[in-house]
């Protein structure tokens, strides 16, 4: 992680923050997310995730970190995570009609929950 001011220390912590609410409110608190500020050739920022070690990476644009979007930002972020099972069946070719059906089913309650 690049050296930040006390400024970007502080935001990076806000940041974090919202990320982790929206991580604990979407239900996904099973992935250990590790979140660093890094120059990102594009976008605000960008998580990756891997299904088997439930751990995760989110960068986020070290330029960008004061701008308005990033909160919202962080909420796409978490969305990414919510949807990275789903994702990860519908990639397994071994994926059966049912479990997709299951896990959209749980996708959609907790949603039905938050909104």
């Amino acid at each position: 992680m690049p050296k930040l001011t006390k400024k970007e220390e502080k935001r990076f912590k806000e940041l974090k923050k919202e990320f982790l609410k929206w991580q604990h409110l979407l239900q996904v608190d099973g992935y250990r997310v590790y979140i660093r500020v890094k120059k990102l050739k594009d976008g605000f920022a960008d998580i990756e995730s891997n299904e088997y070690t439930r751990v995760a990476n989110l960068d986020i644009s070290k330029e960008d970190l004061f701008d308005a979007e990033m909160k919202s930002t962080m909420k796409h972020e978490a969305l990414h995570l919510f949807f990275h099972h789903l994702e990860a069946l519908a990639r397994w070719r071994y994926a059966s009609p049912d479990q997709i059906d299951i896990e959209v089913e749980r996708l959609v309650t907790i949603l039905e929950k938050l909104l």
